[in-house]
C-alpha cells in the first residue's frame, strides 16, 4: 500500500421486492422495480494511514493556517460572535439541504412557534451544532446520535437520534433502489461502520484538515440516518475541528463556504463514493480526496 492509497468501496448484492408497496403502478411496472440492485460495503478505516501527497499538502497546510488564523482574530474581536457565527453556519447548512427560511420565521421558531416546518428545521440544526460543540471532547457514536437527536427532535421525533433501519439511496425513483446512483450500506452494517469511523475520528496521527475531509466524505456514504445525514455529518465535521484543536473559540463557516460552490461539494462526495468496483472508470480515491479537501478548506474566509 503506497503513502497515500485508501481502500476502495466494495458493494454486495441484494434483492428489493415491490410487490408490497401501495403504488399507482401496474405489475409489469413494480416487477421492474423489483431484483437485484448493488449496495456499497465501505471498507473499515479506522486504521488507515493517508498522507496528503505532495501537490496538495501545501494547499491543506495553507488552509489549515487561515482556519487557525480566523479562529483566533475572531476570538478577539470587539464583540462576541460566536453565537452569530454558529447561526449562521447552521442556516447555511441547511440552505446546503434546499432549506431556507426568513430571519422572522427562524426567531420565532427559536421561541417555540414551530408552525415553519423550514424554520424549525433550521433551529433543529443550531442545536445540532451546540450539540456538536458541546460534545467535541468525546466524539463517541453515542455523540453522534445525540447530535442527530438534537437536530430532528422537533420535526421528527420518531427518527431522531436512531440508526436507520431501510435502505436509503441516490436515485431518480423515491420507492426502489433498482437503477440509483448511489445505494447506501444496508441498515445493518450501519452501527459497526460508525464505531469505525468514530475510531478514525479520534485519531491525533492525521492531518486535521485532510482527516475531517475524509470522515465527512465516510459518514455521508455510510448515510446512517433516514433523513438529516448532511447536517448532523457538518456537525460532526466542526466537533471533528474542535476536538483537534484547530478552532478553539468559533464556529468558522465551512457549511457558507461550501454553499458558494455545493455542485463542487456533491462532485466530491461522489467521486468518493464512485471510487469502487461498481464504476471502475469513475475518478480514483485520490482525486475524490482531493476535491473533497478543496471544497472544505479552500474557501477564503
Amino acid at each position: 500500500m503506497s503513502e497515500t492509497s485508501w481502500p476502495p468501496i466494495g458493494s454486495e448484492q441484494l434483492t428489493w421486492d415491490s410487490r408490497g408497496l401501495a403504488l399507482a403502478a401496474s405489475r409489469a411496472e413494480r416487477r421492474r422495480m423489483s431484483g437485484a440492485y448493488a449496495a456499497a460495503v465501505p471498507a473499515d478505516i479506522g486504521t488507515r494511514q493517508y498522507r496528503v501527497r505532495p501537490g496538495l499538502a501545501a494547499e491543506v497546510e495553507d488552509a489549515t493556517a487561515e482556519l487557525s488564523r480566523y479562529d483566533a482574530e475572531m476570538a478577539t474581536g470587539p464583540i462576541p460572535l460566536d453565537a452569530i457565527l454558529l447561526r449562521t453556519e447552521s442556516v447555511a447548512s441547511s440552505q446546503i439541504e434546499n432549506l431556507t427560511a426568513s430571519a422572522r420565521s427562524i426567531g420565532m421558531a427559536e421561541l417555540g412557534d414551530t408552525s415553519k416546518h423550514n424554520a424549525a428545521v433550521i433551529v433543529g440544526n443550531v442545536q445540532a451544532m451546540l450539540r456538536a460543540i458541546d460534545l467535541a471532547a468525546t466524539l463517541t457514536p453515542d455523540a453522534v446520535l445525540q447530535m442527530h437527536r438534537a437536530l430532528l427532535q422537533q420535526t421528527d421525533p420518531e427518527a431522531a437520534g436512531r440508526w436507520r433501519t431501510q435502505a436509503v439511496w441516490i436515485g431518480v425513483s423515491s420507492v426502489s433502489p433498482i437503477g440509483a446512483d448511489f445505494v447506501a450500506p444496508h441498515h445493518r452494517r450501519v452501527p459497526g461502520l460508525v464505531d469505525d469511523l468514530m475510531t478514525y475520528v479520534g485519531r491525533d496521527d492525521q492531518s486535521v484538515l485532510a482527516q475531517a475531509a475524509i470522515a465527512h466524505a465516510q459518514f455521508e456514504t455510510i448515510h446512517p440516518f433516514r433523513d438529516g445525514n448532511g447536517r448532523t455529518g457538518r456537525a460532526l465535521l466542526h466537533a471533528m475541528l474542535r476536538h483537534h484543536g484547530l478552532t478553539r473559540n468559533v464556529t468558522v463557516p465551512v457549511s457558507a463556504g461550501l454553499l458558494h460552490d455545493i455542485s463542487g461539494y456533491h462532485d466530491a462526495l461522489t467521486a468518493y463514493r464512485a471510487a469502487h468496483a461498481i464504476h471502475p472508470r469513475r475518478p480514483d480515491i485520490e482525486d475524490a480526496m482531493e476535491r473533497l479537501e478543496k471544497a472544505l478548506g479552500g474557501q477564503e474566509l
